[in-house]
C-alpha cells in the first residue's frame, strides 16, 4: 500500500494477476494456452454476452481489457482504487474477485503441460477428461466466473461516471481546445511556478472547459439573435438582417457563407482576451521568490483582481448586452455607484470561477458561481484542514541519493529512473515499464503542507503572516479560503473569449471568426508536461445501488467444480 490514505488494494491484486498470466503463459507454451475448452453459461442472465468456447489467452485479453477500461492499472490519481475511495464494499468486491483469479491462475501454474497434453492424445475410455486436464479446464473456468463479474461492475462504474460526461475533458473538447489546455496549463504553471504540476493540470483542464462552455453559450445565444423569413416555406436560412443593434457579420464570412465554403474550425473567438490582466502578466517578469520561515517552498503572488471594464452604456438605454454572453444587464445598474459590483457579480455567473481542486471527487469538474457554496463543498468533503491535504503526492528515489530525491509526478520520477546517469552505481539495467509500474505505489508518500499554506503560492500569504501568533484559527482559515479564491477568480478571467477590439467595454462589437488562432505565450513560455494521462475522467463512483450487491448474490454457477475452485482464501 502506498504511503499516506491512499489504497491501492485493486491495482496490488490486478498487477499480481497479471504478472500470474504472463508466468502461465510462458511456463506452458502457446500449444496449452492456446487450446480451446467448452465453457459453461456463467453469466446467470447478468451478461447478454455468452462465450461458449474460449482459451487462456482469450482470458488473458479479457482480463486486460478490463483493466484498460476501469483503470485498475492506472497512475494513481486516475485509478479504480482513486474513483473506489469512500466505498470499500465496493472495493472489497472488486478484491475477492481478483483473488479468486490468482488462486486458480496459481493452481495453473503447478499443472504439468506435458501431463495435460499426454492426457489429451490419450483419453479415458468413457470419454471424461482427465484428472490434470479437468483441473485445467475447471480453473480456466472459475477464472472465466470471476471476469464476468469484474467486466458487470466496470460497466456499472462507467456508467456512473458518464453521468457527469459534459465535464469529462478528454470527451468534451475538440483538438484546438486541446491545444488551449496545454496552453492554460502552462500559463496557470507560470503565474504559479511554485504549485504542483498535477494542480498545473487541472487547473488548465477547468480553464478549458469553461471557456468551451462559454464559447457554446454564446454560440447559443447567438443563433438565437438570427431572424426567420416569414415568408419561407423551407428550413429558414440564416439571414443578414442590417440591424445596428446586431453585430454585424464580416463580409468575408458571408462571402463564406454564400459559396458554401467550408468555413475553419479554428476561431478568433476560441481565444482570450490578450488585454486582460491575467494574460498581460504572461510578459511580465517572473515574481520574485521569497522564503518563508513556516513553509520549505514559498512565493508571493498578487492577490488584486482586475476585472474587464464595464459596458459602456448610452443615456437612453434600458439594457446594454453583456459582450461575452449577450444577456441583457440593467442599464441603470451600470450607471449607479454599485456598477462594479453588478459588472463582477454577473461576470462570475457566467464564469462559475470556484471548482473543486481534489481530482478525485465527485464534484472535480463542477464549478460553484458563489464563494460560500464552494467553501461549504470543501469543507464539508474534504475537511477544514483541505489546503494542507490538495496535491499532495510526491515520487521520491532514495537510490545512491542522499538526501532522497522528490518529483511532482509519476512522468518525472519514471524518466529519473530509467536515467543511467542519475545512478552512477547502479550495475543492473534500468528498470522496464512493467518494474516500474509495480514500484510506483511503493515509491510514494503525500506530504503535508504547514497550516495556512496556501496551495497555489506554496507560502503562507501576507496577510496572514501577522497574525500567525495571535490569531484565532478559523479567522485565519476563513482569511486563506478569501485568498485562495482570489486566485480562482484571476485564472477563471483567462477563460474569456477573445472580443474583436480588446476590450469588454466596446458597444456592439463582434466576435471575428476569421483571423487564425495565435500563440498564446511568449516563446520563452513551455507547456506543461502531464503528470498523469490524458484522460481527467477521475470521478468517483456514484452508484450507491452497487453498495447492496455481493458477490454471494450473483446465481451460482452451473457445475460442482466451483465448490473448490471458488473457495476464499483461509
Amino acid at each position: 500500500m502506498a504511503s499516506g490514505d491512499q489504497d491501492t488494494a485493486v491495482f496490488d491484486i490486478a498487477y499480481e494477476c497479471l504478472s500470474e498470466f504472463d508466468k502461465v503463459y510462458h511456463s506452458h507454451g502457446r500449444d496449452l494456452t492456446t487450446r480451446l475448452f467448452e465453457m459453461d453459461d456463467l453469466s446467470g442472465g447478468y451478461s447478454c454476452h455468452i462465450v461458449r468456447k474460449c482459451d487462456f489467452m482469450g482470458l488473458r485479453n479479457s482480463f486486460i481489457f478490463w483493466a484498460d477500461y476501469t483503470g485498475a492499472l492506472s497512475l494513481m490519481e486516475s485509478s479504480l482504487d482513486a474513483r473506489l475511495q469512500g466505498f470499500p464494499d465496493i472495493s472489497s468486491m472488486f478484491v475477492e474477485l481478483l483473488e479468486m483469479i490468482s488462486r486458480n491462475l496459481s493452481r495453473l501454474l503447478i499443472v504439468s503441460p506435458s501431463a495435460v497434453k499426454s492426457e489429451s492424445d490419450a483419453p479415458t475410455s468413457d470419454g471424461a477428461s482427465s484428472n490434470t486436464s479437468r483441473i485445467w479446464e475447471d480453473a480456466l473456468r472459475a477464472i472465466d466466473y470471476a471476469l464476468d463479474r469484474l467486466h458487470f461492475l466496470g460497466g456499472a462504474i462507467r456508467k456512473a461516471s458518464a453521468k457527469r460526461l459534459e465535464y469529462n475533458v478528454t470527451s468534451y473538447l475538440t483538438e484546438e481546445d486541446f491545444l488551449f489546455r496545454k496552453y492554460a496549463a502552462a500559463i496557470v504553471k507560470r503565474n504559479f511556478p511554485q504549485a504542483r504540476s498535477s494542480l498545473h493540470k487541472q487547473l488548465g483542464d477547468t480553464i478549458a472547459v469553461r471557456r468551451k462552455f462559454m464559447l457554446r453559450k454564446r454560440s447559443h445565444a447567438t443563433n438565437l439573435t438570427v431572424r426567420r423569413d416569414p415568408h419561407a416555406r423551407k428550413s429558414p436560412e440564416r439571414l443578414s438582417v442590417d440591424d445596428p443593434s446586431k453585430p454585424e457579420v464580416s463580409g468575408h464570412r458571408r462571402a463564406m457563407r454564400a459559396s458554401g465554403e467550408p468555413q475553419s474550425a479554428v476561431t478568433k473567438a476560441s481565444k482570450p482576451n490578450r488585454q486582460t490582466p491575467a494574460f498581460k502578466k504572461i510578459f511580465m517578469p517572473s515574481t520574485p521568490i521569497l522564503r518563508s520561515m513556516i513553509s520549505s517552498m514559498s512565493s508571493v503572488h498578487d492577490d488584486s483582481i482586475e476585472y474587464p471594464e464595464c459596458p459602456q452604456v448610452k443615456d437612453n438605454e434600458k439594457h446594454v448586452q453583456c459582450s461575452y454572453c449577450l444577456k441583457a444587464l440593467s442599464a441603470a445598474q451600470l450607471r449607479g455607484p454599485e456598477k462594479d459590483n453588478y459588472w463582477r457579480s454577473h461576470l462570475k455567473e457566467d464564469l462559475q470561477p470556484y471548482v473543486c481542486l481534489f481530482p478525485e471527487c465527485v464534484e472535480a469538474l463542477v464549478f460553484f458561481t458563489h464563494q460560500k457554496e464552494w467553501i461549504c463543498h470543501m469543507e464539508a468533503s474534504h475537511s477544514t484542514d483541505w489546503p494542507r491535504k490538495v496535491h499532495n503526492i510526491m515520487w521520491y528515489c532514495n537510490m545512491d541519493h542522499e538526501p532522497v530525491e522528490q518529483f511532482q509526478s509519476e512522468v518525472e520520477w519514471r524518466t529519473h529512473m530509467q536515467d543511467p546517469y542519475a545512478h552512477p552505481n547502479r550495475r543492473s539495467k534500468p528498470p522496464t515499464d512493467v518494474q516500474l509500474a509495480a514500484l510506483s505505489t511503493r515509491k510514494q508518500q503525500r506530504v503535508v503542507r504547514d497550516q495556512y499554506v496556501c496551495p497555489l503560492c506554496e507560502n503562507i500569504p501576507e496577510k496572514i503572516q501577522p497574525f500567525m501568533k495571535r490569531g484565532n484559527g478559523s479567522d485565519l482559515a476563513n482569511m486563506l479560503n478569501e485568498h485562495i479564491a482570489k486566485h480562482m477568480i484571476s485564472l477563471s478571467l483567462i477563460s474569456l473569449p477573445w472580443i474583436d477590439g480588446g476590450d469588454a467595454d466596446t458597444e456592439g462589437k463582434s466576435i471575428d471568426f476569421d483571423e487564425s488562432f495565435k500563440r498564446l505565450l511568449n516563446p520563452r513560455s513551455e507547456p506543461l508536461t502531464p503528470s498523469q494521462p490524458s484522460e481527467i475522467d477521475r470521478l468517483s463512483v456514484d452508484c450507491p445501488w452497487l453498495l447492496h450487491v455481493h458477490v454471494g448474490n450473483w446465481p451460482p454457477p452451473q457445475r460442482s467444480w466451483t465448490g473448490h475452485f471458488l473457495e476464499k482464501t483461509s
